[in-house]
């Protein structure tokens, strides 16, 4: 099937009109195709090649509407920089619809209500950064939206300098934000912030539909998630920017490249208590991924300190993260090459040597000095 031949829905608008608001993108000027994720593609049934066809570049400029297509824009408040903004929204994200259980939505189509003095349009720049990027995620196994296409143009958009525009085609299970829950708890509209739980649990949670105490089972998994997503996060060195409740999925998913806004339908007592275990399932993840990149089969005393040196010497040595994990996936013992990253040899050397005397005890193979796998992600 085609991308454009696949057929949409829009139960979002289900929702009452304070949820959205009903938009049309506006289109760019001289849409040209840049480029395209085949394997993004397939997660929305699409098994023919994107590059293939010929009505990508109209649908993803709002030229051409998908069937069943109803475009809209979604409303949410957010903590920006330790500032609560109490309306914010799609400021230049318009939605399509929902496919194959995933949400439709090009980034950089223009203005809409909630644009403020913003112009609505993304530059090419940053979005193919967002493109690269959430691909980049996926393949190194941490929850993302996805990018499906982008698109170039002729139009000048104007931000430090003169750019051109583009348009981001992107998908999720899920656009509701931490924010878009902000927006009804300090709004006071409790029922409306019901109705919206009522609503991520058909989505992103629909195992826990019809299940006894099901706002706490949500928020209970909300925690872990956001807390395994972070963990992922640190352990390749992503660093969001921009991490505000705005920017957040309550999917916990990673997106856009707090508080408590459940509190008026759930006891805050109990909320606390699943609260207590963000920590625990943060630094579990955390220290079991970075362990498989260290090559530790088993774990053995002191190996949280030997990690917490290791991101310390990393520091002060000024190495490269990335390409620190990327050439200790082939350690043999050789320190030069590692030793060739540094600026100052000094902590990176020291830790080395107590690297290898923790290699000892993973049960090296004759004639060799380690018999261990390496995770080779960054």
């Amino acid at each position: 099937m085609k991308f454009s031949d696949i057929k949409s829905t829009t139960p979002y608008l289900e929702l009452e009109n304070i949820f959205f608001d009903k938009v049309k993108a506006t289109p760019l000027k001289k849409p040209f195709f840049i480029a395209a994720s085949n394997d993004a593609a397939k997660l929305l049934g699409v098994d023919e090649n994107l590059y293939d066809d010929e009505k990508l570049v109209s649908i993803i400029n709002s030229q051409t509407a998908l069937e069943g297509s109803d475009s809209f824009a979604m409303c949410y408040a957010g903590h920006q920089f330790g500032y609560f903004v109490p309306r914010l929204g799609d400021g230049r994200a318009i939605n399509f619809g929902k496919v194959n259980g995933y949400n439709l939505q090009v980034k950089g189509a223009g203005q809409t209500l909630y644009s403020r003095q913003g112009d609505g349009r993304a530059v090419l720049r940053s979005s193919i950064r967002e493109f690269l990027m959430s691909e980049s995620m996926h393949g190194l196994g941490i929850e993302t939206s996805r990018a499906l296409a982008i698109i170039g143009s002729d139009e000048d958009v104007a931000r430090e300098r003169w750019e051109k525009g583009a348009v981001v085609l992107r998908l999720s299970p899920t656009w509701v934000r931490f924010g878009t829950f902000e927006y009804f708890y300090h709004s006071k509209q409790h029922d409306k912030l019901e109705r919206l739980a009522d609503y991520v649990i058909e989505e992103p949670f629909a195992h826990l539909k019809n299940q006894e105490n099901a706002y706490l089972l949500m928020y209970k998994e909300i925690v872990e998630k956001t807390a395994k997503l972070m963990a992922k996060w640190q352990s390749v060195g992503f660093n969001h920017g921009v991490m505000n409740t705005d920017n957040m999925s309550i999917g916990g998913f990673t997106i856009d490249y707090g508080p408590f806004a459940l509190s008026p339908i759930l006891n805050q007592e109990k909320m606390q208590e699943v609260l207590k275990g963000f920590s625990s399932v943060f630094e579990e993840t955390y220290l079991n991924i970075m362990y498989k990149k260290l090559g530790f089969e088993s774990k053995k005393e002191g190996d949280v300190k030997l990690v917490q040196w290791l991101l310390a010497a990393l520091g002060s040595s000024k190495v490269d993260y990335t390409n620190f994990f990327r050439i200790l996936c082939h350690y043999d013992a050789n320190r030069e090459e590692l030793l060739a990253l540094a600026n100052l040899k000094t902590p990176l050397q020291e830790w080395l040597e107590a690297y290898d005397e923790r290699l000892k005890e993973e049960k090296p193979a004759p004639n060799k000095f380690i018999n261990i796998k390496l995770s080779c992600s960054s």
